[in-house]
């Protein structure tokens, strides 16, 4: 059993530098992440594929 299975984890600015990397962490730990973030006027929705990881 990995430390964080059966936990969720919500991860504010998660679509790139430290946030990814803190959301793919909790990924390997077992949890199911959610990410989400803001951007500018240009800014796209995104789904990344934690699944996979």
């Amino acid at each position: 059993m990995k430390v964080l299975e059966g936990k969720r984890v919500l991860v504010t600015a998660g679509a790139a530098g430290i946030g990814r990397a803190m959301a793919l962490a909790f990924c390997d730990a077992g949890a199911r992440v959610e990410v989400c973030g803001i951007g500018g006027p240009t800014a796209r929705v995104e789904q990344m594929d934690f699944d996979a990881w």
